[in-house]
Parts: C-alpha cells; sequence; structure tokens
C-alpha cells in the first residue's frame, strides 16, 4: 500500500511540485485514500520531495 501511495505522490508532485505535506494530504483524502498528514509526511521524506514554495520579494 505505501508503495501505490508513492507513486501517486510522486505523479501528483511532477504535476503540483508546489504541494507540501497538507496540500498532499487533501489531494489523495480527495481521490479517496485513508491517509493522515503525518503519514504523507513520512512517505514525502522517503521520497526526498522538497516543495517549491514562491519566494516573497521585498523592496
Amino acid at each position: 500500500m505505501n508503495l501505490t501511495l508513492m507513486r501517486q505522490i510522486y505523479e501528483a508532485f511532477l504535476e503540483r511540485p508546489f504541494f507540501g505535506v497538507r496540500p498532499m494530504t487533501w489531494h489523495l483524502k480527495n481521490e479517496g485514500h485513508p491517509v493522515n498528514e503525518k503519514g504523507i509526511w513520512r512517505l514525502m521524506q522517503l521520497i526526498a520531495l522538497i516543495p517549491i514554495y514562491h519566494k516573497l520579494q521585498y523592496k
């Protein structure tokens, strides 16, 4: 089950590289998977996925 979740996390991350743990959990729950943030965080750490965050530029 973890391998299928890891594959789905990776595929969703390729489409949306700005998804962190919370949006990824929300996305997978909407697809019908019984997941929580702690499990998604652990799997994202195993895959070594780091989301891209928008950096604010102050002038």
